[in-house]
């Protein structure tokens, strides 16, 4: 391997690297939707594409902070919330809750967050997000 090519490689490494290593802190979203555990479930409810491959990548990318080489509008919109409440204490099981129940059940997705006063509005914030900033995907 030439050492004009090595050096190439290794700056386009490095640039690529720079570039998806590093997260942005603004995602330009700061909605929290509907604010409401069971209005944010009431309206993934109705949602006819909720497995489909882009509303799943919604999801999964609203959910984490955004890296810089990602293009996709929704990619950390929703992260602070979710990270807010992946770090209280009280939220731990909540998520294994809901995902147990059905799609369509709020008062089952409700309930998950009985007697988790400081959880539930986290938890209020994070899935009004989610609905909100995936509506147009899955619905």
């Amino acid at each position: 391997m030439n050492k004009t090519y090595l050096c190439a490689f290794l700056s386009c490494v490095t640039l690529v690297l720079t570039a998806c290593g590093s997260s942005s802190e603004d995602t330009g979203t700061t909605t929290n939707g509907v604010n409401d555990v069971s209005k944010a479930c009431a309206t993934r409810a109705s949602w006819t594409r909720e497995t489909s491959p882009k509303c799943i990548e919604c999801i999964a990318f609203a959910k984490v902070p955004r890296c810089e080489c990602q293009d996709e509008e929704y990619a950390g919109a929703c992260s602070t919330q979710q990270s807010a409440k992946n770090n209280e204490p009280s939220c731990e099981g909540v998520d294994v809750c809901v995902n147990r129940c059905a799609a369509t059940d709020c008062i089952c997705v409700d309930s998950c967050y009985a007697g988790k006063d400081t959880c539930r509005p986290l938890g209020a914030a994070t899935d009004g997000c989610l609905t909100a900033t995936c509506d147009a995907y899955c619905r």
